[in-house]
Parts: structure tokens; sequence; C-alpha cells
């Protein structure tokens, strides 16, 4: 509880205390709401830096290092880490990426997926199976936690929760955020951190979709390249945007003398006028 005192000395008529009066006021509603807003206030300056990252980060790795820092430097967690679900082992938990003062915990813990294995009762393993967030706000007391308690303490975790990462419809690991604080995780924070958990599946997403890209990008220029007869593309103006490398030795061009010229220069001077585009 938290309490403030106002006092006031009372002196007779030769200045001598003679008595104390005072007033005492309990403040902890008051004291509860600010450290409230306090944290929400950190929890949106997580949700912009994250933002931020994913928007000029299109790496993976780098994004979840990012994460991690973020998470303890904004969001004044104890310590931050992602894991991804190892389909090789078990379906156990593989730690990628971390940062925060955790003791070595992240490095000695194994957490699982499955609801078989007492590994997976924690909140990442719950959160994999239900594809929503869990929290353990009393995590040193918590059975379900049972396994980890013994780290946890070495590590001044008194509260953990797990936020499940999504791609293309399947949970593929989470985000586990650990503070020293009990009962840290409230129900106000929980839209807000759900929304960093779906930003950076959403990122994940395009991550995937780019790489794909690039993929059938790459495919196409080697089988243009491999072609035994000159390819060329143009585009709607009539303009080559593609020449592959028997183009470029049929008509005696090098390909940066061909991309963005009119497709009319490859044609005979005498039968210009005469091609239509």
């Amino acid at each position: 509880e938290w309490v403030r005192d106002r006092a006031q000395l009372c002196r007779n008529e030769h200045g001598q205390v003679v008595r104390i009066d005072g007033i005492t006021t309990d403040i902890t509603a008051r004291k509860h709401a600010e450290l409230a807003l306090a944290r929400q206030k950190n929890l949106y300056d997580m949700l912009s830096q994250v933002n931020q990252t994913i928007v000029h980060t299109g790496d993976r790795e780098k994004l979840f290092d990012a994460i991690c820092r973020i998470a303890v430097e904004h969001g004044r967690l104890r310590f931050a880490s992602i894991t991804l679900i190892d389909t090789t082992i078990d379906q156990q938990l593989r730690a990628v990426a971390s940062h925060g003062e955790d003791a070595g915990y992240v490095e000695q813990v194994r957490m699982a997926s499955d609801a078989l294995d007492p590994a997976g009762h924690g909140p990442s393993g719950l959160a994999i199976r239900s594809g929503r967030h869990a929290l353990s706000n009393d995590f040193l007391n918590d059975p379900l936690t049972k396994p980890w308690h013994a780290a946890a303490h070495q590590a001044g975790v008194r509260a953990s929760a797990a936020f499940p990462l999504h791609l293309q419809g399947k949970v593929i690991g989470t985000i586990n955020l650990y503070a020293s604080e009990l009962g840290f995780f409230t129900q106000e924070m929980m839209p807000t951190l759900d929304e960093i958990a779906m930003d950076v599946s959403f990122a994940l997403e395009n991550y995937q979709r780019e790489a794909r890209r690039k993929q059938t990008e790459e495919l196409f220029h080697v089988t243009v390249e491999s072609a035994p007869n000159a390819l060329i593309m143009t585009d709607f103006r009539g303009r080559m945007t593609l020449a592959n490398s028997q183009a470029e030795a049929l008509f005696g061009y090098s390909r940066e003398q061909l991309l963005g010229q009119p497709i009319e220069m490859l044609v005979p001077m005498g039968s210009r006028d005469s091609h239509a585009r």
C-alpha cells in the first residue's frame, strides 16, 4: 500500500513541541493508476519501435534480435526471447534470439509444444497450442511452471507471458517476455502486446513472399539465359525490358545497349516503316 503523510508540529508559548498533528492518506489507487499509465506508455513506445524496425528490416534474424532488445529497453522487461518450433527434435522450442539479464535462463531451460511433455505446460507451450497469448503472473508458485522454477529464481523472474507467432496459418513459435515483478502482465496490456505479435507475424509473411518472389525471379532469369534462342521482352510501349545472351550474340548489341530502347532498333532500316508494334 501507498500512503501520504502530512504532519505539523504544535508548540506551546515557549516554543516547545507538545504534539504532532498529521493526516495520513491512502494513495494506493492513485499510484496503481500512475503505474498502469506508465506501463501503457512503455508498451506504445515498444509497439512504435517494433513497427519502425519492421519497415526498415528485411531480415528475419535481425528482426528477432531487435524485437527482444526493444522489449527490454522500451517495455522495461527483465529479458525477452523468441523461440521457434524445432520439428526435428520432438516439437521442442529452440531459442533463436534473446536480450536482457536472463542469468543463462534462455540457454538452460527446455521448452516444448507437446502437451504430453512437462516442458510443454508453460506459457510458451500453451500459447502455441491455443494460438493465443498465455501468461503466468506468479511464475515461482505456478505448478505449471515448476520445471523452470530454479532457473527462474536465479534469473529474477516473477512473471512471464508468451505470444504466438503465425506463418501461413500455423503457429511457428512465440515471443516470450519475462518480468521481475509479481503480477506484471495485466489484462489492459494484452491488446497492445497481441498487436505487436501480430505485426511481427505479418512481417514474417512478407519476408516469405519476398523470398519466393526472388526465387521465382532467379529461376526465370536462369531459364531465359539457358534458352537456345534469342529472347527479347518489351513493355507496352515497345521498349525492350529483357534480353538474353543469345540476343546479344544475334544482334551484336550488349544488354545495356538494348534495354530501354525501342524494339524497332532491331528491325532492318528498310523494313522499319512497315513494322507494326
